[in-house]
C-alpha cells in the first residue's frame, strides 16, 4: 500500500467519479421543466438524432453560403420547435412518442433537411 502513487490515487477517482457523470450530462440536455430522463430514451432518441443531423447541415450550408443568415435563424427556430414538441410527447409516455405523432415529427425533421439540401431528380 505503500507504493500508491498521486497518479494512481488520481486515477482512481477518476474511474470511480466516471458513471456519475452520465447522470449530470444528461440533465443538461433535457428541456426546462421536463424529466431528463426522457430526452435519451425511446423513439423520441430517434428524432433528436435526426435534428442534430440537421443542425450539423444547417451550420454547413451557412457556411458555405448555401443559406443566408436569416434562412439559417428560421430552420433553427424550426428545429427547436420540433424537439419542445419531441420532448413534451416524450415526457407524457416514458419517452415514447404515438406512431401518428412520430412520423409527423420525423415529417416536419425532413422537411427542415430538404430545405438546407434540396434533393434534385
Amino acid at each position: 500500500m505503500r507504493s500508491l502513487s498521486y497518479t494512481t490515487l488520481a486515477l482512481t477517482a477518476a474511474l470511480a467519479a466516471a458513471p456519475l457523470t452520465g447522470a449530470f450530462a444528461s440533465a443538461d440536455d433535457a428541456a426546462p421543466g421536463l424529466p431528463a430522463v426522457t430526452a435519451q430514451t425511446g423513439t423520441a432518441r430517434v428524432i433528436l438524432n435526426q435534428l442534430g443531423s440537421v443542425s450539423d447541415g444547417i451550420n454547413a450550408a451557412l457556411a458555405d453560403n448555401v443559406i443566408s443568415p436569416d434562412q439559417a435563424r428560421t430552420l433553427r427556430a424550426d428545429a427547436r420547435s420540433i424537439r419542445k414538441d419531441t420532448m413534451a410527447l416524450a415526457a407524457s409516455d416514458h419517452g415514447q412518442i404515438p406512431t401518428a405523432q412520430y412520423h409527423q415529427l420525423l415529417g416536419r425533421v425532413q422537411g427542415i433537411s430538404y430545405q438546407v439540401n434540396p434533393i434534385i431528380y
